[in-house]
């Protein structure tokens, strides 16, 4: 008797353990304008992704969470909470494009949570790692991966020499950045749209 229930507990106990895993999405697309090809300049890979979001499902009304360089919401942040349409607008449509990556049930509420608690906060735009509140997007999609899992999305900035017409737009010499594909060197999966 005492081994079976010594079986039972040793059972309940690993399942306890075993979560259920979920997906987050990171939405990306591609703008046509300086900034973008200014954003280009900088990733780690071909793809041309210039502004990147996240989204805690993969449905047509998604919210994307996103840090916007020139929108603002009614609150006044550049936090947007944007759908689908909203978010990819890209001139050529095969640079919208749609991540999934698989996080635990404990990260996927650490996201949510970190989701709901930024909202409530009034961010700008701005690539100064120094200023408080101000974020850019890929900055701003790092934070809340990194703040679910610090071990698992671990990851430096990429810092890099500026010229003299990209100082003029960061204001320093030198650009400390998360690169905006920096997620690609994640296990996830490119799903179709």
């Amino acid at each position: 008797m005492k081994i079976l229930f010594s079986f039972i507990c040793i059972l309940c106990l690993f399942s306890c353990s075993q979560e259920k895993e979920k997906y987050i999405y990171i939405l990306s697309r591609y703008s046509q304008s300086k900034e973008g090809d200014l954003v280009l300049k900088f990733n780690n890979n071909n793809l041309k992704i210039s502004h990147i979001g996240l989204s805690l499902d993969n449905t047509i009304d998604s919210r994307i969470y996103n840090i916007s360089y020139n929108e603002k919401n009614s609150e006044g942040s550049s936090l947007l909470q944007e759908n689908r349409k909203k978010f990819w607008n890209s001139p050529d449509v095969k640079d919208n494009r749609i991540w999934k990556l698989k996080v635990s049930a404990t990260e996927y509420n650490k996201i949510k949570i970190r989701l709901d608690s930024m909202t409530q906060v009034k961010y700008y735009f701005d690539l100064n790692p120094k200023t408080f509140n101000g974020l850019y997007c890929s900055e701003f999609v790092y934070q809340v991966l990194e703040n679910a899992n610090h071990l698992k999305f671990n990851q430096n900035k990429k810092c890099v020499k500026l010229n003299v017409i990209e100082r003029i737009f960061v204001q320093d010499s030198t650009l400390c950045y998360y690169a905006a594909d920096f997620f690609l060197k994640y296990q996830l999966k490119e799903i179709k749209k």
